[in-house]
This record gives structure tokens, sequence and C-alpha cells, in this order.
């Protein structure tokens, strides 16, 4: 993601608190996607996800997610290449943004106690196949 536009900043300054919006010179990517789903309402209780993204970052804003869950099983697995620890840890779920942790910090929870999540069936080849492509 491009450095935020004016447009953005005001909406991280009239939605979020300040001590998060005064994070945005850190991660902009975060924070501009926290102030996007800030005001949406908490999935509601028992909802069954058919999509679950897991974005690990130091907020690069990555287009691809680190892990994809689709109708219970793991499709999608993306290994870090480097061993720097991650700032942040991003759930999207069927589209849209549920938890944002920043460091120790839960700045987004949408989900707590209220969304099923599946028992992921794994794909042995799969994920071999992830684990090769990490190395080459």
């Amino acid at each position: 993601m491009s450095p935020l536009t004016t447009a953005q900043i005001q909406q991280i300054n009239q939605i979020l608190p300040l001590e998060l919006a005064q994070l945005r010179d850190r991660y902009p990517n975060t924070i501009y996607e926290l102030a996007c789903a800030w005001q949406l309402p908490s999935f509601p209780v028992g909802y069954t996800p058919q999509i679950i993204e897991l974005y690990y970052s130091n907020d690069e804003g990555n287009e691809s997610p680190d892990f994809v869950i689709e109708a219970g099983s793991l499709t999608s697995i993306r290994v870090p290449t480097d061993e720097t620890p991650c700032e942040i840890i991003q759930l999207e779920i069927d589209g849209h943004w549920a938890f944002i942790q920043i460091g120790s910090a839960i700045v987004l929870d949408r989900i707590s106690g209220r969304v099923i999540l599946p028992e992921v069936l794994l794909d042995i080849s799969q994920l071999a196949q992830s684990f090769i492509h990490a190395i080459v």
C-alpha cells in the first residue's frame, strides 16, 4: 500500500481513538484497515465462516494471506522466508476484518465467543508443496 492519502488520514482520525490513530505512521496499512472495520458490528453468535484468511506481517501490506482455510480445509499456506518476528496478526473472515492484534494489544475483536471456527483438515501433499515453494 502506498502512503496514506489525506482522506484516509482524516478517516482514521475521525473514527479511531487517539491512541490507535497515532499508530498510523508506524503501521499505515493496518491502522487504515482497522479504521475501515472499527464501526462494523461483531459477527453474529454461532456464525460459521466459509473463508478464513490469516495474515502475519510487520505492515508491509501483504496482498496474499499466510494461511487460507476454505470450508474447513487448509487450502493455502505461505511459509515465511525470514525469521523476523511479526508485529501484526490480522484475521479476515468472509472478506471482512474480524481480528487485529498489534504487538501484544488486541485492537479489533469482532469474533470472540461468537464465531464457530472449523476443525481444519490438512492435505499433507499441499502442506509439503508449500514448504518446498518456500525453500526454492
